[in-house]
């Protein structure tokens, strides 16, 4: 009987969770979310820095080396397995992609500039769950480069 009345009131806890609007949030969880995006906003950067310092050419054009970049940002709950969200940062390597389009956040947030991560994990992994992204403590960097040459030869 008690584990029906815990499950109960883990379901419940859940889908009130998820009904909670920003304007439900304590000036502690707001701030929170700041502070998140700060985090992704700052991987952003080094991601970015670090791929542009990786591709600069050091050697003849004629080479034909290519580069290939993959960038993931983990973000996850220290307490929890369950919470863990990979997120594919190989989009902020491409200048001509539109869909880092900055949406609008609602009130008491209007004023934050999201960064792509933020909105990407809020938006794609969260699905606009405020209280999913509050249980990220954790945010990790996987960014792998590799230099491939092209080769052409004839039979």
């Amino acid at each position: 009987m008690q584990a029906i009345v815990t499950a109960r009131m883990e379901t419940m806890n859940a889908s009130n969770s998820h009904a909670r609007s920003l304007a439900d949030l304590t000036v502690r969880e707001l701030a929170g979310l700041r502070l998140l995006n700060e985090r992704l906003a700052l991987a952003e950067r080094g991601i970015l820095e670090r791929a542009f310092a990786s591709t600069q050419p050091e050697h003849d054009i004629e080479s034909n080396n290519d580069v290939n970049v993959q960038a993931h940002v983990i973000c996850s709950a220290a307490a929890s397995d369950s919470a863990t969200f990979t997120l594919d940062a190989r989009a902020l390597l491409d200048n001509s992609n539109a869909q880092c389009a900055n949406e609008a956040l609602p009130d008491p947030l209007a004023d934050m500039t999201a960064c792509r991560l933020f909105n990407d994990l809020r938006v794609q992994h969260c699905g606009g769950d405020w209280t999913r992204m509050l249980v990220i403590d954790v945010i990790r960097i996987d960014l792998s480069i590799v230099q491939r040459r092209s080769q052409t030869w004839t039979a």
